[in-house]
């Protein structure tokens, strides 16, 4: 029998293609991204006028920017009722955009108390004038599998009531990870009346530890050494990456009027199978 090199190539090709073609057709149904839509319904928790819910929509539609992929067109759509509507796309993964976007954002550094001694003693008896205990909330490098969220911890810390500086805004926040750990480092650049300010209680307590407190909780706690030069400071306290690239951004374009909370979900699968 004589060999048709012409045919087993083409036999070789044939199988080839098939093999492709299969291969193909089982990425497509098993191996891509699971996408789903979303529509979230955002409601003020008080009235706003308004400046402040024409405000509201454009600091949220500036904090849509970094978490989300323009291509989905991730949008905020005022709606007749007063309502705010978040329509985006998304392609796996499981953080929510809304959770990401609607944090108040209120911030203020206040002086931070160390010891578990005076903790200890506030918890049994009461914090000490003009002191109080409020939580410290940290995210962790995991989700939880039942719910899909990321998992947080919340300690008690003793930290000053008064603010020792409350800024309205930041030139800029930034953020990025050191070491094997992948802690995540954080920068604020404050403006020069804060900068001056923040100046002034360093020198009056050097060394003091000072917590940037968001929205009540304590999120990172850092220690100034040496004079604040050019209006920027940094901390360290986050380990989640996520979790501090969505407080940076909420950060970095100031906090909303009015608060927000999450009234209607509506969401379906895209390539549901």
């Amino acid at each position: 029998m004589r060999f048709d090199l012409n045919r087993a190539v083409a036999v070789g090709l044939a199988f080839f293609l098939v093999s492709l073609a299969v291969l193909g057709l089982w990425i497509y149904l098993y191996g891509r991204p699971e996408l789903s839509q979303h529509q979230v319904s955002l409601a003020f928790v008080t009235d706003p006028t308004p400046a402040e819910r024409e405000r509201t929509v454009a600091i949220l539609g500036e904090r849509l920017r970094e978490p989300a992929d323009p291509k989905w067109r991730a949008q905020i759509v005022p709606q007749m009722d007063g309502t705010l509507l978040l329509k985006y796309f998304k392609s796996g993964g499981a953080v929510d955009l809304a959770e990401a976007i609607i944090p108040r954002g209120v911030c203020e550094f206040r002086l931070l108390d160390v010891d578990k001694g005076r903790l200890e003693q506030a918890q049994q008896h009461g914090p000490p004038e003009g002191y109080e205990i409020i939580s410290y909330l940290e995210a962790y490098y995991d989700y939880d599998r039942g719910t899909n969220e990321i998992i947080r911890e919340e300690r008690p810390t003793l930290v000053q009531k008064e603010p020792a500086l409350r800024p309205k805004s930041f030139k800029n926040v930034s953020f990025w990870t050191k070491g094997i750990a992948k802690y995540t480092h954080v920068k604020f650049e404050l403006e020069p009346d804060d900068s001056a300010r923040l100046a002034e209680i360093c020198e009056k307590h050097p060394g003091r530890p000072i917590a940037v407190i968001v929205d009540g909780f304590v999120r990172f706690g850092m220690q100034i050494r040496g004079p604040v030069k050019d209006g920027v400071v940094e901390a360290q306290g986050l380990l989640h990456i996520s979790e501090t690239r969505d407080l940076v951004n909420v950060l970095r374009t100031g906090p909303l009027p009015h608060a927000l909370k999450i009234k209607k979900k509506l969401s379906r699968l895209l390539n549901d199978r």
